[in-house]
């Protein structure tokens, strides 16, 4: 039986498996994220850079970041790795 602490780290190689984009973003948006939050999710997910998604989605400014803000309060995590991690456990 793993304790709190083991719990909390996770390695990579243990949940990696294809991601199925299109499950990955009906299954946040049913987290309570809007339906841009879950495609930005996503392509953080899928190892986009901020500039990437925003060339990709067509946004202006600060919107990746601001909605990065967003989806990590909505989801109580702490990073864009913690975000990675939680999507790939779908």
């Amino acid at each position: 039986m793993l304790t709190d602490k083991q719990k909390r780290y996770v390695r990579l190689d243990e949940i990696s498996k294809p991601l199925d984009l299109e499950h990955l973003k009906a299954t946040l948006i049913l987290k309570g994220l809007t339906p841009i939050e879950a495609t930005i999710a996503t392509l953080a997910t899928d190892n986009l850079c901020n500039a990437e998604i925003k060339e990709r989605l067509v946004l202006l400014g600060d919107d990746v970041r601001f909605h990065l803000r967003h989806i990590l309060i909505k989801l109580k995590l702490k990073s864009r790795a913690q975000l990675i991690v939680f999507c790939l456990r779908f």
